[in-house]
């Protein structure tokens, strides 16, 4: 749908794309800082992430959401502040935090007993992963929880979570659909798209239309010249029989008169022309342009590979990292959709055939994080899509 259709969306919807986009930076960053704990730009933009779904969550009143994104925020401004250090078990954390937040926002209604628990394991997780030599070792249950309405307790670096009642409307939600950068983003259905497509085609079609008919015209430019020279040989033979002036008078008129009409042919030609020219560069420009917005670049889809296989990989004992080269290579969002199947069966059997485990890796002289490389590229007018990485040979 277009810009203008986001007057039907919900605060809700809108929260639910805000956390679409926000989700995206804050996994692509925590798995930056696994690899650098201290890089200040991965800190800096999963932070930047984390306030800004805060502060969507206020706005739609979702005091959950605000809960869990308070903490992972305060996690991370206490790591760019050095009171923390980062380690694999905080990645792991705040990576279920991202899993928790969309979980909220697809059933937000949801109060039971499970879903109070899991956020409050989450908050609980997260604060004895900051302070592991002060946190108190607690468990909570079903029926403790259900027992009191008291606010999970947070870690000793976060502020009150009473701030969310008087910040309700503090924080203005960041604009998914609109705003003052070039860089903005609108959601458009495919259906939206396919037509305008076919429409932009119809378009150009309509266009090079006026070819043949300019064509028509300079045939009939060609007529009026054959015509002057029939005008002159006419001229002539009057010149050799006795004069009458009527007849030249005539003959004169009639020669001024086509001579006119070639004038005025011959401008109105140079108009069509130029006209022909800007409608089909218009045309094909508008093609062009509808075409592109059907392309997606190849990162979009496959950016959350890189938690999949880092995910993967603990699970099976391994340190793996995916590289994905050619992420600006533009695809058809039909295809880029299609692809997911196949390139999630390949990267699962890269990570579980294909590389080895850390002591193997290590004992063969290689690094300890092994390297899957996904690349896009353009070749000949075809798509190549390559899946490498740095395991095993096998012959």
């Amino acid at each position: 749908m277009s810009g203008a259709d986001y007057s039907q969306f919900s605060m809700l919807d809108l929260f639910r794309a805000e956390l679409e986009t926000q989700s995206q930076a804050l996994t692509s960053g925590l798995l930056a800082l696994e690899r650098d704990p201290v890089s200040a730009q991965s800190l800096d933009a999963c932070m930047r992430a984390a306030h800004s779904l805060k502060g969507a969550a206020r706005i739609v009143d979702l005091t959950p959401a605000v809960e869990v994104a308070h903490a992972m925020e305060e996690c991370l401004v206490a790591a760019q502040r050095g009171r923390l250090s980062l380690s694999r078990e905080h990645i792991d954390t705040l990576l279920k935090g991202v899993d928790l937040l969309g979980s909220i926002s697809s059933e937000p209604a949801s109060a039971d007993e499970s879903a109070k628990l899991e956020i409050a394991g989450f908050l609980l997780a997260l604060e004895q992963a900051s302070s592991p030599s002060t946190a108190k070792v607690l468990t909570v249950s079903e029926t403790e929880l259900a027992g009191s309405n008291a606010a999970p307790q947070e870690a000793p670096w976060a502020s009150s979570a009473k701030e969310t009642g008087v910040l309700a409307r503090s924080e203005p939600l960041l604009q998914p659909y609109g705003g003052v950068g070039s860089d903005r983003m609108v959601r458009v259905t495919a259906d939206s798209l396919n037509r305008l497509l076919g429409l932009a085609g119809e378009s150009l079609m309509e266009a090079r239309r006026l070819r043949p008919f300019t064509g028509g015209l300079l045939r009939l430019k060609r007529i009026q010249s054959d015509l002057a020279i029939a005008f002159d040989v006419l001229g002539d033979a009057l010149a050799e029989i006795p004069k009458d002036d009527r007849a030249v008078q005539a003959l004169a008129e009639a020669l001024q008169k086509l001579r006119l009409s070639q004038t005025f042919l011959a401008e109105r030609l140079n108009e069509l022309d130029s006209i022909d020219r800007r409608a089909t560069d218009l045309a094909n420009r508008l093609y062009d342009e509808t075409l592109a917005s059907r392309m997606r670049p190849f990162e979009d889809g496959v950016r959350h590979y890189s938690r999949t296989v880092r995910d993967l990989g603990r699970t099976l004992g391994k340190n793996v990292r995916l590289d994905i080269v050619g992420g600006s290579t533009g695809i058809d969002r039909d295809i880029l959709d299609q692809l997911e199947a196949p390139l999630g069966h390949l990267l699962r059997n890269a990570v579980d055939h294909g590389l080895e485990t850390t002591d193997e890796r290590i004992a063969a002289g290689k690094s300890e994080e092994g390297v899957i490389r996904l690349e896009a590229r353009h070749n000949a007018g075809l798509l190549q899509i390559i899946v490498a990485d740095d395991g095993r040979e096998t012959i």
